[in-house]
């Protein structure tokens, strides 16, 4: 046969390495992001002079959970667009999928912060803020244990495990996100643009005013898939280094502006959605080698299991009345190492189990 006349494979090395490399760059962030909600949750927990030192300078981002959240709900939007091809017989999946990747660690932790929690085991409360006394401060009862235990019921999330207001969204939205992406395939991006819209403007819609989150990340994903020569010529520009700055003021908003997230309409939260789009763009554009840090990448795979167990962990150590430069060291060393070998023996198993019945 002629070399003119061989048949040769289509070249998709370049895409599948692109691919690779951007998400492992999501992941970085998301690991990265769970390190900022801890940063955030442990400094609040006791006083530190340096800390809060640090609070009022511009690297209080360091220690802002809320936008670190705005990017978890950023990012799993981004890779909804993935799903854009599904049609309404695929919805119980989609729901199963979600349902497996968080319930099985999550009921794991609720259960031992229930138990933790009931001991009340006395610890120095001189050495603790108000807020970080705020929390077991009593026993729960077992019925508010089922509640917790079933996501979609109302409960207190403070009484348990804080964070988990975070997963309540996750798993009450993965029964309408399917439909709203269904919606969106079938009449276009701009159901997309006017629920995003609406879930900003309109107030009191509990975790329905989340939906604006994920659409942003999911428009984004549109914007990469047929607008991606874009991103590529702002990498190779001078300007990236201005949006990116700009990307961390609008997450970091209401710290910049000295005032509580909660004191502000809903529709505010509109500007870390736009501050996260451009972060996530400007990452997507640049690919900065630092992004692609072993290091990141596996926190980012342990983002979920650090996420859930940090804040069960931080509670769970005040018994031994460590100073804060021990505390806080201590706390995350060891929700990174139950992390570890949450992700390996409890997360990755249960996926691999459900994932074959569904099969």
């Amino acid at each position: 046969m002629l070399m003119k006349d061989k048949i040769l494979p289509p070249p998709i090395t370049e895409n599948v390495s692109k691919k690779e490399r951007r998400n492992d760059a999501l992941q970085s962030i998301k690991g990265i992001s769970c390190i900022v909600v801890f940063m955030g949750h442990a400094s609040g927990m006791m006083y530190s002079s340096v800390l809060e030192s640090l609070k009022s300078t511009p690297l209080s981002i360091l220690f802002d959970g809320q936008c670190a959240v705005v990017i978890f709900f950023f990012i799993t939007g981004f890779f909804l667009y993935k799903n854009a091809k599904f049609k309404l017989t695929t919805y119980k999946i989609a729901v199963i999928k979600k349902a497996v990747r968080i319930y099985p660690l999550y009921i794991l932790v609720t259960i031992v912060g229930f138990n933790l929690c009931n001991c009340q085991m006395p610890y120095p409360h001189q050495l603790f803020t108000e807020w970080g006394n705020s929390f077991w401060s009593g026993p729960v009862s077992l019925f508010e244990l089922i509640r917790h235990l079933s996501l979609v019921l109302p409960f207190d999330s403070n009484l348990i495990n804080p964070p988990i207001w975070y997963i309540v969204v996750e798993m009450r939205l993965a029964f309408i996100l399917p439909l709203i992406v269904w919606a969106i395939t079938k009449k276009g991006m701009v159901i997309a643009l006017v629920l995003m819209v609406a879930s900003f403007t309109i107030p009191n819609i509990g975790f329905l005013n989340c939906i604006g989150y994920y659409l942003s990340g999911y428009c984004l994903r549109w914007f990469v898939v047929h607008h991606g020569s874009y991103l590529s010529s702002l990498g190779k520009s001078q300007i990236w280094p201005a949006i990116l700055l700009m990307s961390f003021c609008l997450l970091g908003i209401f710290h910049i502006i000295g005032i509580e997230e909660y004191k502000l309409p809903h529709s505010m939260h509109a500007i870390q959605s736009i501050g996260a789009m451009l972060l996530v763009a400007t990452v997507l554009a640049c690919d900065f080698r630092l992004l692609h840090a072993k290091l990141l990448i596996r926190m980012g795979d342990i983002s979920y299991s650090f996420y859930l167990l940090h804040f069960v962990v931080l509670l769970s150590l005040r018994p031994l009345g460590l100073p804060v430069a021990y505390y806080l060291p201590l706390c995350f060393l060891l929700t990174l190492l139950m992390s570890m070998l949450s992700f390996h023996y409890i997360e990755k198993p249960s996926v691999v189990y459900f994932r074959g019945l569904l099969r």
